[in-house]
């Protein structure tokens, strides 16, 4: 038996190795625009529950992922708009509040009317339970 060495430089192993891996990547997985292409399609496909989460049950994801989490980001925008209009507000809309609540001819509603309008006023919040039993 007889041994033959051959004497290959490193770099040029490597460059090889690192072609052919990129190669066999290349074809096992493909482009970028068709990887690209492959998860959006795969997230537009994506089906869950109507908390935006994918739920073990399969009836319960009922809902695109996508058409969710848009409703979600709507929803906060509108949230935060509502907020700030609410606090830009806030003295206007206790003052029609308060005005309505006067009218009420009830003397019942005028007591718990009364009740809210100095919750309202207040420094720290009341809390009122009502029970009819």
């Amino acid at each position: 038996m007889s041994k033959v060495l051959l004497d290959i430089d490193n770099s040029m192993v490597e460059e090889a190795v690192k072609g052919a891996v990129a190669d066999a990547l290349i074809s096992r997985v493909g482009t970028a625009e068709s990887l690209a292409r492959e998860m959006v399609s795969q997230i537009f496909s994506i089906r869950v529950n109507n908390e935006g989460k994918v739920s073990s049950y399969a009836s319960e994801n009922k809902y695109s992922w996508i058409d969710m989490a848009i409703q979600n980001r709507m929803r906060g925008f509108a949230h935060e708009a509502f907020d700030e209009y609410l606090e830009a507000n806030k003295d206007k809309i206790k003052k029609v509040l308060i005005e309505g609540f006067k009218k009420t001819p009830d003397k019942m509603s005028q007591a718990m009317f009364k009740a809210f309008e100095n919750n309202i006023n207040a420094k720290w919040m009341h809390n009122l339970t009502i029970s009819l039993t």
